[in-house]
């Protein structure tokens, strides 16, 4: 039987909702973009947060200009952050994870309000292939929110407390490649609960904190508001588990054995469903390119032009992914890749979901 491989990036948190859901608006997902300038309708939500953490606030304005006059990606400037030889703009950059972790937490669990999403539908459809002709599903993560989760949650009832329960026995994975907002380290002992200290105490620190696996903890909090406490566990100050989105980066946060089962899965399998993403990251399409075989392959990344683009990042000479002329001179062939004007969609999640297309998909796994 087919096995199957749903890569999900921000557009497809953004677009996971429909008109009939009873959403908060102020609290949609953003995408990479909109992360440091949004529009007036966040600043009550977003910018409740971003005022939380001072050096990243303070920050924000010469973010928003050097990417409005140099017309500059929000990745590439995070990357010079990271690297500068200011130790005040190094400090800056340290308080960023912390921003995101909230923001896109809350965002996880204050966007959606009753009628479920996207992921919800998404993950229903695919449990009933796998009764029927499907063998195994990989959701392979790049997002950092929650809200792939909840949908798992719900239906198979797993509560995602612990690092080894996005990898259980059975038929399905959740691999988060980046990290999650749940996910953190033990950064320095402290029992207090504000923020305040923490960010003092992380500012003192000489050089951006390490991340290694071996000590990874799935944070025990569903509701990160007010105080600093879903970041104090067993008396440690956790720092956030997520790789910033900056240019040129590489390796993931994910425990290796995660990506082993992954790799296990994408080695053997022939189908590929890509939601919202650019496929930008070079190990990401590494990875992906384990397959020897692409059968079907579909990329829903808000219209045809995007997700186009996304296909041609996939695309590396002599591997299963790269399309090369087919001699008839209709369409492209290559590892098995036939493409097909349908591989790219012409819309969002949302739309690919209710106008029949993903049944579609699912209707004609390899």
């Amino acid at each position: 039987m087919p096995k199957l491989v749903v890569l999900i990036g921000a557009g497809a948190s953004f677009d996971c909702v429909d008109a009939g859901a009873g959403v908060n608006e102020t609290w949609r997902p953003p995408v990479v973009a909109s992360l440091f300038g949004f529009e007036a309708s966040k600043q009550s939500s977003y910018g409740s947060i971003l005022r939380r953490y001072p050096r990243v606030n303070a920050a924000a304005d010469e973010i928003r200009s050097t990417l409005r006059r140099k017309n500059m990606p929000l990745e590439r400037y995070l990357a010079q952050m990271k690297g500068s030889k200011s130790p005040n703009v190094r400090q800056q950059y340290r308080q960023v994870p912390l921003y995101l972790q909230e923001l896109l937490w809350r965002c996880s669990v204050d966007f959606p309000i009753v009628g479920g999403t996207k992921f919800n539908t998404l993950v229903a459809r695919i449990e009933h292939r796998l009764h029927e002709d499907l063998e195994e599903v990989l959701y392979l993560s790049l997002n950092y929110d929650v809200l792939m989760e909840a949908a798992l949650k719900s239906l198979y009832l797993n509560g995602f407390s612990n690092i080894v329960d996005y990898v259980p026995d059975g038929n399905w994975s959740l691999v988060k490649l980046h990290g999650s907002v749940n996910w953190g380290f033990p950064l320095f002992r402290t029992s207090d609960r504000s923020l305040s200290p923490h960010l003092l105490e992380l500012g003192a620190m000489p050089d951006q904190p390490g991340q290694t696996s071996d000590n990874l903890m799935v944070l025990n909090s569903n509701e990160p508001y007010g105080d600093d406490a879903y970041r104090v566990q067993d008396g440690h100050f956790f720092y956030p588990a997520i790789a910033l989105p900056i240019e040129g980066k590489s390796g993931f946060v994910c425990p290796p054995w995660q990506v082993e089962r992954a790799t296990s899965v994408i080695k053997d399998c022939k189908n590929f469903l890509v939601l919202g993403c650019r496929i930008a990251d070079d190990d990401v399409i590494n990875l992906l390119n384990q397959t020897s075989e692409v059968a079907r392959l579909r990329v829903v990344n808000g219209d045809a032009k995007a997700g186009e683009e996304a296909v041609l990042n996939l695309e590396k000479p002599g591997l299963a992914f790269t399309r090369a002329p087919a001699p008839s001179g209709h369409g492209y062939l290559s590892g098995g890749f036939s493409y097909d004007v349908r591989t790219a969609f012409g819309g969002g999640f949302t739309s690919f979901v209710d106008d029949g297309a993903l049944d579609e998909f699912l209707s004609d796994l390899k």
